[in-house]
């Protein structure tokens, strides 16, 4: 009985593990996706630049 019950801690352990990694990694995806647009706008900014440069 003991055992059933250790296996399903074990179970229940597991599946929140990968769950907290899961969020993880949709976080840390989410914060790359973001710098990844600041940084193309910037780019942006500087392709254009300023047309009155003598």
């Amino acid at each position: 009985m003991s055992v059933n019950i250790f296996i399903q801690i074990l179970l229940i352990i597991c599946i929140l593990s990968v769950v907290w990694m899961g969020l993880i990694c949709w976080f840390a995806y989410d914060q790359q996706l973001r710098r990844h647009e600041v940084f193309e706008q910037e780019q942006e900014k500087q392709k254009k630049g300023n047309p009155f440069l003598f």
